[in-house]
Parts: structure tokens; sequence; C-alpha cells
């Protein structure tokens, strides 16, 4: 048991020491942010795009809120 301890232990010393060469090799996460701004410590706005919609969130500790959306659909013409 103690040998599986020090096993995991020397893993996360070696992992955390190259995390930024693990982190150039696999890449940085991508994901649907499109800003992202620090209003005050733990509180956060940003700008968010999915499914053709812009969300404009509010990110703080407690959670998060959709404070704005925006649908891009194409508007409808009337003949």
């Amino acid at each position: 048991m103690t040998l599986v301890i020090g096993v995991l232990i020397g893993a996360g010393i070696l992992l955390a020491r190259k995390r930024d060469a693990l982190q150039s090799l696999f890449g940085a996460a991508k994901g649907p942010y499109k800003a992202v701004v620090d209003l005050a410590p733990g509180v956060r706005l940003a700008v968010v795009e999915l499914d053709g919609m812009t969300i404009v969130c509010g990110i703080g500790k407690s959670g998060i809120t959709a404070l704005q959306v925006v649908d891009h659909a194409k508007p409808q013409v009337v003949a």
C-alpha cells in the first residue's frame, strides 16, 4: 500500500513539474468563449457563442447567470 501511495505522489510531482510542456504539447483547451473580462475578484463577464446565439454571462462565486441572449437567426421577409 505504501508503494502505491508513493507512486501516486511521485506521478503527481512529475506532472506538476512538466505541466507547461504537457499543455503546449496537447494545446490549450478551446471553448465557446469569445471574450472574458475580470470585473472583481471572483467575478467575471463572459461572451459565449453557442448554436448561432451570442450569450453574455455573469460568472460569480454563486454560479453563472445569462445576462443577455442574442439570436442571430435570419430575419423573415414580409412581402
